[in-house]
């Protein structure tokens, strides 16, 4: 980590970026600890064995695991998978989550559909449809926001092999895009009606 910020520094330095500039980067690279520590920790749970790796997993991500509705009742070993596999991310204050994944918050706060998420809190479910534009919100980070993510082609691979998770996962897709394309529909009678009803005063 010190190597890290001494070659940041020299970055800095040799491109004459300006002193609010290079606050902003040291606060980053700050938090960005938590991407090592991430890969510490998956580097330390593949030394253990598959029972020790196992249990150690979902003991430490137990909080989420519970929350996430496509992953309720499947197989132990796809949690398992799923929790091992999530990548360490950090966001800076104001930015835009990465969508096109599933994200469960380590520390910080996001603010989400119009709701304040904080540590332990998940967001991105809607990421296992196809459509993208069924998919409602970006979460934008209120503080810098420590996550852990797994995008869809990578919850589908690791899925796939498990006949419980995998039939979960595409019934909840399912109904998940049935929901939002009826409602979408009924928001597009609304408008459509609202503006033949403002077209028929003006008239």
């Amino acid at each position: 980590y010190r190597n890290t910020l001494d070659q940041l520094n020299g970055f800095m330095r040799l491109h004459g970026l300006p002193s609010e500039m290079r606050q902003r980067l040291r606060e980053f690279f700050q938090q960005s600890r938590h991407v090592q520590r991430g890969q510490q920790r998956k580097r330390i749970l593949r030394l253990m064995s598959p029972q020790l790796q196992g249990e150690v997993a979902l003991k430490i991500n137990a909080k989420w695991l519970k929350n996430v509705p496509f992953l309720k009742g499947v197989e132990r070993e796809l949690l398992v998978l799923v929790a091992t596999s999530m990548q360490p991310a950090v966001f800076a204050p104001g930015e835009l989550a990465t969508p096109g994944y599933f994200y469960v918050i380590h520390k910080g706060v996001a603010l989400y559909g119009g709701r304040v998420l904080t540590s332990g809190k998940v967001w991105g479910h809607d990421m296992i449809l196809r459509r993208r534009e069924l998919c409602h919100f970006s979460a934008r980070a209120m503080s810098y926001l420590e996550v852990y993510r797994i995008s869809r082609p990578d919850l589908i691979e690791i899925a796939r092999p498990f006949p419980i998770g995998w039939r979960k996962i595409r019934w909840e897709a399912f109904r998940l895009a049935l929901i939002r394309t009826i409602t979408q529909q009924r928001m597009a009678i609304q408008k459509k009606e609202a503006a033949k009803q403002r077209s028929n005063r003006a008239g």
